[in-house]
């Protein structure tokens, strides 16, 4: 991505990650900022990054700039709870996302139907549809809430779709990660492999979003049912990723991805099942560290970990050394960045350990050839420019 890219969303992603402690501050009163901890991440930077990508772009366009642009103008007008101009610009947002999205694929999704259309492009299509999709249903839900209330679910929130803008992150996680894989041959003459990605392509999408319609619901049983099938299917991707990733930073950084993504459906399933025991309310403050260390995982860990893939996917490898960027993401968001929303001074250490991480995966020199990957093996190549074939296949 060109500077003015990483300039920019890499600002707005530091401000997201400081805005969720800044209840610290006296002066801030009663003013809640979560919503824009998680709106400026999810919505705004890596939905801005996923409009870049999906135009074939490594720099602002008409297009891209006014995502950028109404997407923080939904913010700002979430936070400040001006909900007529709130859902005008959720509309107009879906409106311009869908747009994005005919330029680049079918209005009917049949490529997931697709043996021949790769994994990743399916990943892709979905992330973008996602997107567009919460955003329709965002406005909807503001309508709901303000003024009809067709729809008397507690649940149903705007706040719920904020969280669930990191779905979109997650899926585009997926597609870089799965463009990574190199092709596996037949095993006994049967497609084992690229039967199993397209089984955790539907596994992943239809699970999350059966899950939900159980939390509109309240099903709580239902949702620790869905909760297990998506961790086993977060396990088989790791199984893919292990075996047919090509050797690399980039494989490096979704290794880490993944595992962060394993506990953070892990916190997930325990956090549910103190509700559907009925311990939630004799342990909140354990239910809520538990949300509070799902939420950090999630987003500042495996959606972070595909963003800074997609940032910086033609100068791979970096002069910056994966493993030391994997151990301060780590060390930041599973320690510092948890303790942070308890403590102001792990706040501080957290926030400043996010920004030379930031730093790092943004602005380090690139497309070195002499450079080792985090495994100690050979520099692999920027990931859009592996050849299919080459490259060692991890056992």
């Amino acid at each position: 991505m060109k500077l003015s890219v990483r300039l920019i969303l890499g600002a707005a992603m530091l401000a997201a990650f400081c805005f969720g402690f800044l209840h610290h501050l006296e002066a801030m009163g009663d003013k809640d900022f979560q919503r824009l901890h998680v709106f400026l991440f999810n919505l705004v930077s890596g939905g801005a990054l996923l409009m870049i990508h999906t135009l074939g772009e490594r720099a602002f366009s008409a297009k891209s700039s006014l995502y950028l642009v109404l997407a923080a103008a939904f913010g700002a007008a979430a936070f400040f709870e001006i909900y007529p101009a709130a859902i005008l610009l959720a509309f107009g947002l879906g409106y311009l996302v869908e747009k994005i999205r005919r330029s680049r694929f079918p209005l009917f999704p049949f490529d997931f139907f697709s043996p021949g259309v790769p994994v990743s492009e399916k990943f892709h299509h979905a992330a973008v549809l996602c997107l567009s999709i919460g955003l329709f249903f965002s406005g909807a839900a503001m309508m709901n809430a303000k003024w009809f209330q067709f729809f008397p679910y507690p649940k149903l929130t705007l706040d719920l779709f904020f969280l669930g803008f990191s779905f979109p992150l997650s899926l585009l996680g997926f597609s870089l990660m799965f463009a990574n894989l190199r092709p596996a041959p037949e095993t006994m003459g049967l497609p084992m492999f690229p039967a199993l990605q397209n089984l955790a392509f539907w596994t992943l999408n239809l699970g999350v979003i059966t899950f939900f319609c159980f939390i509109l619901l309240g099903a709580v049983w239902a949702e620790f049912a869905v909760s297990t099938v998506l961790y086993s299917a977060i396990l088989l991707v790791f199984y893919l990723h292990t075996r047919l990733a090509v050797r690399g930073q980039q494989m490096a950084l979704f290794t880490s991805g993944l595992c962060f993504l394993l506990l953070t459906a892990l916190t997930g399933l325990l956090y549910i099942f103190l509700v559907f025991f009925g311990l939630h309310a004799k342990w909140q403050g354990t239910g809520r560290f538990l949300m509070l260390l799902h939420t950090f995982l999630s987003l500042y860990g495996w959606n972070l970990s595909g963003l800074a893939v997609l940032f910086r996917r033609t100068d791979f490898p970096l002069a910056a050394p994966a493993r030391h960027l994997i151990a301060l993401q780590w060390i930041a968001m599973a320690a510092l960045a948890p303790l942070g929303h308890y403590i102001g001074f792990f706040a501080v250490l957290a926030a400043a350990a996010y920004a030379v991480f930031l730093a790092a995966v943004l602005f380090a020199p690139g497309t070195l050839p002499e450079a080792v990957d985090a495994s100690g093996g050979e520099s692999a190549r920027p990931l859009e420019e592996t050849p299919v074939g080459e490259g060692p296949v991890t056992q």
